[in-house]
């Protein structure tokens, strides 16, 4: 009788260990493959309803001209296709698409505040600024991936797509950049269900920002972070 009681103790012990083992594999599965990527786009003004509909934390308070360009729209559209990610948008880029270095830095700084995984900046300056660079190799010494944008349509040295470690994307063969993206025209559905057409290297840095947050979410696997990190 003893016997068989100590068997049957080792028994539900052993039972335990393998649901409690199970258990483990399930959540370590889960959270690999349903990772809530954290994004930070760097980019013009957003129209209020757009926050709300994508629930993007904002940093409003950096850039000052309040006019609305759609260039924000269309980039944040791009990396929330198909995509969980959260965001964290910092307005730097005035309407007509002009930002100052330092404004740049303040918002690269306010992204790394937040964590994030990622900062999409679908811009580029032929200025090589050190109060730049500083900021981008903080970010990278956080282990955060910059996606930059090169100049469209020209093989010439642009910031900060150029620093060591930075994602370059270029849409026509450009030997400054890391990641070629063929020239192609993207849809972009906007709120009221209109479908936009978009175009140039801020689409397509835009889209390689994409594709990596699914693949560190665990949804893809093309490995551009491994190449990134080399």
């Amino acid at each position: 009788m003893e016997k068989n009681n100590r068997k049957f103790v080792l028994t539900i012990i052993l039972m335990v260990i393998f649901l409690i083992t199970t258990c483990f594999a399930a959540v370590t599965i889960y959270n690999k493959y349903n990772k809530t990527v954290k994004i930070g786009v760097i980019d013009s003004l957003l129209d209020d309803k757009y926050l709300s509909k994508y629930d993007v934390v904002t940093n409003k308070k950096i850039v000052k001209d309040t006019a609305i360009n759609n260039h924000g729209i269309a980039i944040l559209s791009i990396i929330k296709q198909n995509s969980n990610a959260k965001i964290y948008y910092a307005s730097t880029l005035d309407s007509t698409l002009k930002s100052s270095i330092d404004n740049i830095v303040k918002a690269i700084y306010w992204c790394v505040e937040n964590d994030v995984d990622i900062i999409n900046m679908s811009f580029a300056t032929t200025e090589d600024n050190a109060s730049m660079k500083k900021a981008i190799n903080y970010a990278i010494s956080k282990d955060v991936i910059i996606v930059a944008s090169c100049i469209n349509f020209k093989d010439v040295k642009a910031y900060p797509a150029m620093y060591n470690g930075v994602v370059s994307v270029s849409n026509t063969d450009s030997s400054k950049a890391s990641i070629i993206v063929k020239e192609q025209e993207y849809s972009i559905k906007l709120l009221d269900g209109k479908i936009i057409k978009g175009s140039g290297t801020s689409c397509s840095t835009a889209a390689v920002t994409n594709q990596i947050a699914k693949e560190l979410s665990g949804e893809i696997n093309l490995d551009i972070v491994k190449k990134v990190k080399k």
